[in-house]
């Protein structure tokens, strides 16, 4: 039956019409068509929202959309003159039937997932009914409130989703025009997830819509994920804008020439290329205004990355990345915080003072979230490699670097899992090394001014701003602890602090921390084992085979002659 949709609904060539199921729609659209004055069409919608069928529902729909421009517009189906009272009477007529469209559409939504697929397709055939009073026009209106009936319908299935994302891909009018319909959508959404008061006048149709949604049961929650659903499904545009002028991407966009749905629509802004980028990134931006349900936060901190390069700032992410942070769990943290490390380092922030306050909030995120749970955690190695490319990097201010090694000292001396004591050690011996002016002062104190852990004026509750402030008063008095811990690795490696800082980079320790990244009790006591197996020679023999034999013969006679005495 699919092929009998795509007959109808995507009108193409050499289709013939199943019987099966359609012969009494066909028959009523028939009689409806010979009809002089304007019919009523509630019979065919009838059977369009009771036929269990869907070849019979496909039927009914289109030829319900058939009578309704056949008749709606006279004047280009028949050559007729009219008058402006009849076609003022008409008009009425054809916008009342069409509200009977919409019914048809939303009985159509609340069947099986096959149905969806069938109500989506009618959408852009509704679209192409409209189009016929103005066929140089795309109808956007009409597009934006389809959409909305579609999105605030009572059910909601992917597949609604898929096959919208199929068909912006296939025409490049509907992708533009889907476009600026979905941000209208997106904006009357916020309207009404945060209550904002809104003037009568400035009541639109689709406000209407979700208002009328939430009212009948539809949760706010259960509309943005299906706005996330919708807008992370939507293919990006064909072409990229990095590294590219304006001027080059209009070259371009001349050269790729779009199929439009509407055949007859003027060129417009959505043959541009840069305008579709354009519609494409303000799409987004007024989706990540959202407060998106938490599972729908998950989703999108892993599919945003990939239209990194579609959007021409993307510093403007920096306030969604802070968001997703503060209201996630740690591993949302820590996904929020990989993708604004990657926007600092890789965004191309022009503005230093933007850099410098955004690797400020950054720093003082992720110093937050180093705490002894982070390394109970089973898949813990993502954020630690981000940790310590973090703290790699130019952007740490060198006021922070005191703390964050305080902080790792203290974990280290402090977590349960002993395998990650070692990462945590080299952690704190590489930011010693490469910050030892602001550093060595915890390092080298007189056994005298060494304060005991009721005197540490630092705590691991503290701010990283707090910390900062107090850390000229601490010490390293952790790392005097490692030294007794054990593990003879965490050991050996903590005396290295004994050593006085080189200046010279090329004579510094360095230390593998991946080969510490991934490690649990079991690998570090094998890797322990094999290595004094190959720091212990082979031992020298005691006896040689002679001696031996001889010894074990006079240990075979002194049994003997014990046992007969």
């Amino acid at each position: 039956w699919l092929k009998v949709l795509r007959c109808f609904l995507v009108g193409e060539a050499g289709c013939a019409w199943s019987t099966a199921g359609m012969g009494k729609a066909a028959q009523l659209e028939k009689a409806l068509l010979s009809e002089e004055e304007l019919p009523a069409l509630e019979k065919l919608a009838e059977l369009g929202q009771k036929a269990s069928d869907p070849a019979e529902v496909a039927a009914a729909a289109t030829g319900f959309l058939r009578v309704l421009t056949f008749h709606g517009r006279p004047h280009e189906w028949r050559g007729k003159e009219v008058v402006v009272k009849d076609l003022q009477k008409r008009r009425k007529w054809w916008q009342s039937n069409f509200s009977v469209f919409w019914k048809m559409l939303r009985s159509i939504l609340e069947r099986t997932e096959d149905f969806h697929v069938l109500a989506v397709r009618l959408v852009l055939e509704g679209l192409r009914c409209e189009n016929k009073e103005t066929p140089k026009i795309f109808p956007v209106e009409m597009l934006q409130t389809l959409l909305g009936e579609l999105l605030c319908a009572p059910s909601w299935s992917p597949m609604i989703s898929a096959t919208l994302a199929e068909l912006v891909a296939q025409y490049d009018d509907v992708a533009f025009f889907a476009l600026e319909a979905i941000a209208r959508l997106l904006v009357d959404l916020n309207v009404a997830a945060q209550e904002i008061i809104v003037a009568e006048s400035q009541i639109t149709g689709s406000l209407q819509q979700i208002r009328a949604a939430v009212a009948s049961g539809v949760s706010e929650g259960d509309l943005m994920e299906r706005f996330a659903d919708l807008v992370m499904k939507l293919p990006s545009p064909a072409l990229r804008a990095e590294r590219k002028t304006n001027k080059q991407l209009g070259e371009e966009a001349k050269r790729v020439r779009g199929k439009a749905y509407l055949p007859k629509l003027e060129v417009g802004p959505w043959k541009d290329a840069v305008q579709r980028l354009r519609r494409f990134q303000d799409c987004w931006l007024k989706f990540l205004q959202l407060s998106l349900p938490l599972q729908s936060v998950r989703s999108l901190l892993q599919h945003i990355p990939a239209i990194f390069p579609y959007l021409s700032q993307p510093g403007v992410l920096a306030s969604f990345y802070i968001r997703s942070f503060d209201r996630g769990d740690l591993a949302t943290s820590c996904m929020a915080l990989s993708g604004l490390f990657y926007l600092l380092t890789k965004g191309n922030l022009g503005d230093p003072e933007v850099v410098s306050d955004g690797a400020s909030e950054y720093y003082r995120k992720l110093y937050t979230l180093l705490s002894p749970e982070v390394f109970l955690l089973r898949r813990r190695a993502r954020f630690l490699r981000l940790f310590f490319l973090s703290l790699k990097s130019d952007m740490l201010p060198a006021a922070y670097a005191a703390a964050f090694a305080k902080r790792c000292a203290r974990v280290a001396a402090t977590t349960l899992n002993t395998a990650s004591v070692p990462w945590l050690t080299a952690v704190v011996l590489t930011l010693t090394q490469r910050y030892s002016s602001v550093c060595k002062h915890m390092l080298h104190v007189s056994v005298a001014d060494v304060k005991t852990v009721n005197e540490d004026p630092w705590t691991i509750d503290m701010s990283l701003d707090e910390a900062s402030k107090v850390v000229g008063e601490t010490s390293l008095w952790e790392v005097t602890l490692l030294q007794s811990h054990y593990c003879p690795v965490v050991s050996r490696m903590s005396a290295l602090f004994e050593q006085r800082p080189d200046t010279d980079k090329r004579k510094r320790l360095q230390l593998n921390h991946d080969d510490w990244l991934d490690m649990d009790f079991g690998k570090l006591f094998d890797r322990e084992v094999q290595a004094k197996r190959r720091r212990v020679a082979t031992p020298a023999l005691a006896f040689s085979v002679d001696s031996f034999a001889a010894a074990e013969e006079l240990g075979d006679s002194i049994w003997r002659a014990s046992t007969t005495a």
